[in-house]
C-alpha cells in the first residue's frame, strides 16, 4: 500500500520546491530513510518524525554557536555519549 500527497510551499516557485524535496530527501537518506533501490525515501522520514521514532529539534541560527561549543565540550565523555554528540554535530553544520 502507499499514498502521494501535495504540499503546498506558498512562497516558493516550482524549482525552488524541487530544490526542498530533494535536500528533505538527503536528509531522509542520511538517516536511513531508502527505498529497496536505495533512494531517499522522505515520506517515511516524515511518518517517523510524526510518529516519533525520530526527534527533531529546531534552533535559530543565534543559539547555533553556543550549541557547537556546549556539545564538543561533551564529546569525549564515553563512546555512545561521544558518537551520539558528533552525529548532532554533523547535522547541525
Amino acid at each position: 500500500m502507499s499514498a502521494t500527497i501535495g504540499i503546498h510551499f506558498k512562497n516558493l516557485c516550482a524549482r525552488d520546491a524541487n530544490a526542498v524535496r530533494r535536500d528533505f530527501g538527503k536528509v531522509a537518506a542520511s538517516h536511513g530513510y531508502t527505498d529497496p533501490h536505495d533512494r531517499p525515501s522522505p515520506g517515511d522520514f516524515m511518518v517517523a518524525i510524526a510518529s516519533g521514532e525520530v526527534k527533531t529539534v529546531l534552533l535559530p541560527d543565534e543559539h547555533l554557536d553556543a550549541i557547537f561549543t556546549a556539545l564538543r565540550r561533551l564529546d569525549n565523555l564515553d563512546f555512545t555519549t561521544g558518537e551520539a554528540i558528533k552525529s548532532l554535530l554533523a547535522q547541525l553544520e
